[in-house]
């Protein structure tokens, strides 16, 4: 008897973390929704960083000719 009682409370808890999972995944979605209405559309970018030379520098490499 106390075996099945565990396999209830073990399988009600499943059931308790799975919604909590669900609930979790649909509140993540809903921020990034709602951020995606929040950011501006035509936010100025930056221009890239150009070498002396006016050839493009990136950020981890550096390209020369």
């Amino acid at each position: 008897m106390s075996t099945y009682l565990d396999w209830e409370v073990a399988q009600e808890s499943t059931r308790r973390q799975l919604r909590v999972s669900i609930l979790m995944v649909a509140a993540m979605a809903a921020a990034a929704f709602a951020i995606g209405f929040v950011m501006p559309v035509n936010s100025a970018h930056k221009a890239p960083p150009t070498a002396a030379n006016g050839v493009f520098a990136g950020r981890l490499i550096m390209m020369t000719e």
